[in-house]
């Protein structure tokens, strides 16, 4: 037998000896982020949200980046109870929300190489900024705090675009690449509904019976969020091609916080026997989270708010026993199906070549 023969045979046999150990293992890795509450999550697993406490006393913007947790500041100082809040983050990084402004006003900011900036007010009420894409296009909700309609911009390279007034109480939500621009607005049924606005037009998406908010929207037009079902639960949804789907499955209750562009859904959902727990849908099921991961590290997840395209997914999570709420990282674990097959090729090769020899002999 040569001496490639043989290590083909060598190769194979490590190759299975190591499939029970894949086998075994869980199917999410899990990382500890820090004490603080994630909201989106980009594709470099950078993770945005807030630090609810802070020297000034207000909740914080923060973004946790390549192992650090670091604090976005406010637009408005050192003052006492100065706060901002992170809404999104693109893949370059830069992150968008609301911050407390030195006019006493909420402000829209934009956060970018390491400077919070101010992007205004737009006609002169409070502002904020809930999404921002990969155009680096910013959805800005506009209001004032005496009441009155609120308006909706959407804001690219300092230029403004008013998409008018839908109703006497709206906000946006979220954008993907393509300026669809998902919000929630009143009904002439008084019940809120989510909306689709693209190309200039308004679409309303519909419930599944009683009130409903839009929380996401991907690149392919997908939209996520939650309806209050005809029974009074609230169930997860997604709104793809002019049809919503309801994807609680078995549970009472569920809401849908993020989606990715491979269609994968989370969020929180909740049932009698088990309670709260962070889900995931995917393949047309919904999972608890906590049956994915090694159960000795003692941690439950309660809520899932944004996944990545590579299925990287942020939740809250806190001990079994004691302790509170902090942010936790999902990464998932590679199934073994390429290590299978890897050991077939390596075992068919070894006794072909094995073969071969064998037949060679008998001839000469």
């Amino acid at each position: 037998m040569s001496k490639f023969s043989s290590f083909l045979g060598f190769l194979s046999l490590l190759l299975f000896a190591a499939l029970p150990a894949q086998a075994a293992s869980y199917a999410y890795t899990v990382t500890y982020l820090g004490n603080f509450n994630p909201r989106g999550i980009n594709a470099s697993g950078q993770v945005i949200g807030y630090i609810s406490t802070s020297p000034d006393g207000g909740g914080h913007a923060a973004l946790y980046s390549n192992g650090t947790l670091t604090d976005l500041g406010t637009l408005s100082g050192p003052n006492s109870g100065a706060y901002s809040h992170a809404y999104d983050i693109n893949d370059g990084g830069q992150v968008v929300g609301v911050s407390s402004a030195i006019d006493g006003k909420q402000h829209a900011f934009l956060y970018n190489n390491g400077t919070m900036n101010d992007l205004g007010t737009f006609d002169g009420n409070n502002s904020s900024a809930y999404s921002i894409n990969a155009s680096d296009q910013i959805v800005v909700t506009s209001w004032s705090i005496t009441g009155g309609p609120r308006h909706a911009f959407l804001y690219n390279n300092g230029s403004l675009t008013d998409l008018g007034i839908i109703s006497a109480n709206y906000q946006v939500t979220g954008a993907n690449g393509n300026a669809q621009i998902i919000g929630n607005y009143s009904s002439t049924d008084g019940d809120q509904h989510g909306f689709l606005y693209s190309n200039g037009a308004l679409i309303d998406i519909g419930t599944l019976g009683g009130p409903t908010y839009t929380t996401a929207i991907n690149a392919n037009g997908q939209i996520v969020g939650y309806s209050n079902s005809l029974n009074g639960g609230s169930h997860a949804f997604i709104y793809n091609n002019g049809v919503m789907t309801d994807i609680n499955g078995n549970n009472q209750a569920s809401v849908a916080y993020g989606i990715n562009d491979n269609g994968e859904v989370v969020g929180y959902a909740w049932t009698p026997e088990t309670g709260g727990f962070a889900s995931v849908y995917s393949n047309g099921t919904m999972s608890d989270l906590n049956t994915l991961i090694d159960p000795s590290l003692g941690l439950h997840f309660n809520d899932a708010w944004d996944i990545n395209n590579s299925g990287q997914i942020i939740v809250r999570g806190a001990p079994r026993v004691g302790g509170s709420y902090r942010a936790y990282l999902l990464t998932p674990v590679p199934e073994p199906s390429t290590l299978i097959l890897l050991s077939f090729i390596g075992f068919s090769l070894f006794f072909y070549i094995k073969r071969r020899k064998g037949k060679c002999r008998v001839i000469n």
